[in-house]
């Protein structure tokens, strides 16, 4: 090999030791990912109750999803992308920054979900199982089986409630068209909240937990 091929295998090699390093760092920071979801957090607090006035008919799962997405609307509108950055940021430091990757927007949004009530919201992250990329976004349990999936980063959401497998699987298929070299075959492997962390080896293995929370 000759030196403008080793030069070229260096930096191959340094980029690929890069993308690597940053994935370990998505997918396990260097403390416990439940201490990034902050609902008791002063401000998270205060901009939830400014954005909502806080779930003031407790039950109410259609008063509960309208704030949901007036949540959502406010962090798609006042935080700007920012996927260069390889460190997590916690939602404190997102709002004061008014920018975010993924992950970012992720325990941002589940921070203030948590803050409004303590229902059974998480923050996913998708691992791609060929070691491209990695994604995170929030999923919400709703009664009767039927979820919402808010992905600021890519601006998707269900919409109104469906069923928890059709959506998550319908889900994943968005990210694959979305994201085709970079998640080609992606899975949940991650869910946590302030309060729970559990892994998982596909997105059929977190359905299946899914349905029994």
């Amino acid at each position: 090999m000759g030196r403008l091929g080793s030069i070229a295998l260096t930096i191959m090699l340094s980029i690929a030791l890069t993308v690597i390093a940053n994935w370990r760092y998505f997918t396990t920071p260097e403390i416990n990912p439940k201490s990034y979801i902050t609902p008791k957090d002063v401000e998270i607090v205060k901009l939830v109750y400014n954005l909502t006035g806080g779930w003031e008919k407790s039950g109410d799962w259609n008063e509960l999803i309208r704030d949901v997405y007036r949540m959502y609307d406010w962090i798609v509108l006042n935080i700007n992308p920012d996927f260069n950055k390889t460190n997590w940021r916690t939602p404190t430091e997102t709002l004061r920054a008014r920018s975010a990757k993924c992950i970012d927007y992720a325990t941002l949004l589940c921070s203030m979900i948590r803050c409004y009530a303590k229902i059974n919201v998480y923050c996913i992250t998708i691992e791609d199982k060929e070691g491209r990329e990695g994604h995170a976004s929030v999923q919400i349990i709703l009664p009767n089986k039927t979820t919402i999936i808010l992905d600021p980063a890519i601006h998707y959401t269900t919409g109104k409630p469906k069923p928890i497998e059709a959506e998550t699987l319908n889900y994943i298929e968005t990210l694959k068209a979305t994201f085709p070299l970079q998640l080609r075959k992606p899975e949940i492997t991650y869910a946590f909240n302030d309060e729970t962390s559990t892994t998982f080896t596909s997105t059929k293995e977190y359905i299946e937990w899914l349905k029994n929370q």
